[in-house]
């Protein structure tokens, strides 16, 4: 008598339904895995960025007043690749009692970069200040 040779049907459903379970456990899995990594990728993007001004403001360059600086600061969403969009927020100017406007401290200034890919709503925004140092925190998208 000869032997068999092959799989039967069963042992390939068995497999085919193995194989189904694995895929239902493992791509949620990835997909969280992939937002935090987008998140992760955003916040480098955003804070690099933040570290060249600090360094900018406390070497004494004069970062409002170089126009080359300012040209690339408007066009950061042109070189973001891991943010959506990567924007620099000026210091705010106050009003005087006159009506001038004078700038307000550098420092108030802040660089703040959309996620493209947030875990939740409360993480969509990175919001990077510096005072005595860089500090970088999630914002909600207002």
């Amino acid at each position: 008598m000869q032997a068999e040779k092959g799989f039967t049907l069963i042992e390939l459903m068995v497999v085919v339904a193995i194989i189904g379970t694995l895929s239902l456990i493992a791509i949620p899995a990835y997909q969280k895995y992939a937002k935090k990594t987008s998140e992760v990728a955003c916040l480098a993007e955003t804070k690099a960025f933040s570290d060249k001004m600090f360094i900018d403001i406390n070497t004494g360059v004069e970062i409002f007043d170089d126009s080359s600086l300012l040209e690339i600061l408007k066009t950061l969403n042109l070189k973001a690749s891991a943010c959506k969009t990567l924007v620099f927020n000026p210091a705010a100017v106050a009003s005087e009692a006159d009506g001038t406007t004078v700038a307000v401290e550098a420092t108030l200034a802040n660089i703040s970069g959309e996620v493209k890919n947030p875990v939740d709503a409360i993480r969509k925004v990175i919001k990077c200040e510096w005072d005595e140092g860089v500090s970088c925190t999630y914002h909600p998208l207002i």
